[in-house]
C-alpha cells in the first residue's frame, strides 16, 4: 500500500519586535562670540558636561548625537547660561514652567 507523506506545517517564527535605529541628529547653533557651547537635554541626562559642541569656522557650534525615534527636550549651555535654541521654534513647557527646546527624529 502506497504512503502519502503529509509535509508538516512549517513551525511559526518568533519574531521579536525590532528595536529603531538610533539616527545621527547634528545640532547646529550660531554663537560667534562664545567661548564655550554645552549641549544637554533628557537625552544626556540634563549632563552640561555630556556633550561640549564643537565651533567652526563660520562662528556655528555643532553636536551629532545619536537618537532614536521619539521627542526629546533640550538647552544649550552657552558660557555657562543655560538658555533655549533660538533657532528651533518648537518648544515644551516642563510642570513647573520651564521651557525648552524640542527637538523630533522620525
Amino acid at each position: 500500500m502506497p504512503t502519502t507523506r503529509t509535509k508538516m506545517p512549517a513551525s511559526p517564527r518568533t519574531s521579536r519586535p525590532s528595536t529603531p535605529r538610533a539616527k545621527a541628529v547634528v545640532f547646529r547653533f550660531p554663537a560667534p562670540d562664545a567661548q564655550r557651547v554645552m549641549l544637554a537635554g533628557d537625552f544626556n541626562g540634563w549632563d552640561p558636561e555630556a556633550q561640549p559642541m564643537k565651533k567652526g569656522r563660520d562662528a556655528v557650534w555643532s553636536a551629532t548625537v545619536k537618537l532614536r525615534p521619539g521627542a526629546y527636550q533640550y538647552k544649550l549651555i552657552v558660557d555657562g547660561v543655560w538658555q533655549e535654541d533660538n533657532t528651533n521654534p518648537h518648544r515644551a513647557s516642563t510642570p513647573d514652567g520651564i521651557v525648552n527646546s524640542v527637538v523630533e527624529v522620525a
